[in-house]
C-alpha cells in the first residue's frame, strides 16, 4: 500500500496482431505437434487456415475451444516451411470456402458426421469416413507420377477471397428432450476403390486409440445408451432421469484422472457394461471425431500419403484451392 491507501489492481489485456501465416506458424505445431510427419504438418496448415478464414468474424481463443496457439514456442523449421509451402491454400467445396472444417486428436478408427455430434444441419464434407491406410499404400519414398502429384490437383482461384460460411454451432443446453430438433441424415461418405480396401488403423499410434475407464456403479446409477450412430458413436444416453445427446455426453460423463483432475470423457465412441461393483466404459479416440483426425493424418503421412490426399480423404468432395489474394500478399511481404 502507498501513502494514499491500498493500490488498485489493474487488469490488462494484450492484443497480438498477426498476418495470417504468422498466426498459423504458432497454431500448426501446437495442434498436431511440431515433430509430426511433414505431409501431416502441411495438411494441418491448410485445414487451420481454412478454419481461421471461416471464423474470421468471431473472436478466436488460443485454446482447444477454437485452435491452440502457442506462438514462437510451437515453431520450428518444418512447421514454418509447411505453412510457407501451403501459403494461400484452403479447402473448398463446390467453389466455396469449406468454412466449417474442424479437426480432432484421434478418431479411433472412423470419423463421424456432424449432425451426430453437434446436432447441427448435415454438412456435405463432414461425413464419417474410415481412418485406415489404403492398401496398397504408396511408398514413402520415390517420385509420384506426374498425374498424381498434389501440385497438379491444387485449384487456383480468386473468387473466394471474401467467402464466409457460418461456423458449426454447439447446442447451448446440456440436456435434450424428445422434442429436440431433428435433421435429415446424409449418408456416410462411400469408400472408393483405393480407400475401400482394408488397411491398418491410421491413428493406431495415438495413446488414445483405445482406452478404458471405470466408475463405481453407485456413482452412475441407471445409466444406459439409448442411441448410437452407424459409425459406432453414442448419440444419446440416459443418466438417471436425464437424457443427454451429442458431444455433451463427453462433458456429462466426467471422471478423475490419475492425479485427481476432473476430465471429460475422451470421446463418444464407447461401450458400457457392468462388472461387479463397477460400470466400465471402454472406447476409442479423443475429441469430437469430426473432420481431420490428426493422428490419422500422421499415420497416412508416415505411409507415404501426400497432404492433398489426406485432406480430401477426411473431407470428402473438397478440393485444395490456392487463393490468389493471399499469394499476392505473401509475395508483397517477401519483396
Amino acid at each position: 500500500p502507498g501513502p494514499s491507501g491500498p493500490r488498485t489492481r489493474r487488469r490488462w489485456s494484450v492484443l497480438n496482431r498477426l498476418a495470417l501465416d504468422d498466426y498459423l506458424r504458432g497454431v500448426v505445431g501446437s495442434e498436431i505437434g511440431s515433430g509430426a510427419e511433414y505431409e501431416a504438418l502441411k495438411a494441418q496448415a491448410v485445414v487451420a487456415r481454412t478454419y481461421t478464414l471461416g471464423h474470421r468474424t468471431a473472436e478466436i481463443a488460443d485454446d482447444t475451444s477454437f485452435q491452440v496457439y502457442h506462438g514462437f514456442d510451437a515453431e520450428n523449421e518444418a512447421v514454418n516451411r509447411a505453412v510457407d509451402e501451403t501459403s494461400g491454400q484452403v479447402l473448398t467445396f463446390q467453389g466455396q470456402l469449406a468454412g466449417e472444417v474442424c479437426y480432432h486428436s484421434t478418431c479411433g478408427g472412423h470419423t463421424e458426421s456432424n449432425e451426430n455430434v453437434f446436432l447441427t444441419r448435415p454438412v456435405a464434407y463432414l461425413r464419417g469416413v474410415p481412418c485406415t491406410i489404403p492398401v496398397p499404400a504408396p511408398a514413402a519414398t520415390g517420385e509420384m507420377a506426374a498425374e498424381e502429384a498434389p501440385s497438379q490437383r491444387v485449384v487456383t482461384s480468386t473468387a473466394l477471397a471474401h467467402a464466409h460460411v457460418a461456423p458449426v454451432g454447439v447446442p447451448t443446453t446440456a440436456f435434450t428432450t424428445e422434442s429436440e430438433t431433428r435433421f435429415e441424415m446424409l449418408p456416410t461418405a462411400p469408400a472408393t476403390g483405393e480407400t475401400q480396401a482394408a488397411g491398418p488403423l491410421a491413428c493406431e499410434k495415438s495413446s488414445w486409440a483405445h482406452w478404458k475407464i471405470r466408475w463405481p456403479a453407485s456413482a452412475v446409477p441407471d445409466i444406459a445408451i439409448l442411441k448410437s450412430s452407424p459409425n459406432g458413436r453414442v448419440m444419446q444416453i440416459r443418466v438417471g432421469g436425464r437424457v443427454i445427446s451429442g458431444d455433451d455426453i463427453r462433458r456429462a460423463l466426467r471422471y478423475p484422472d490419475a492425479v485427481g483432475r476432473i476430465r471429460s470423457l475422451y470421446s463418444t465412441s464407447f461401450t458400457l457394461r457392468r462388472e461387479g461393483a463397477y460400470v466400465v466404459v471402454e472406447g476409442s479416440g479423443w475429441g469430437h471425431g469430426l473432420g481431420l483426425c490428426q493422428w490419422g493424418a500422421r499415420g497416412m503421412a508416415g505411409a507415404g500419403r501426400r497432404y492433398v490426399d489426406i485432406l480430401t480423404h477426411y473431407f470428402p468432395g473438397t478440393e485444395v484451392t490456392t487463393l490468389m489474394a493471399h499469394v499476392d500478399q505473401s509475395a508483397e511481404r517477401r519483396q
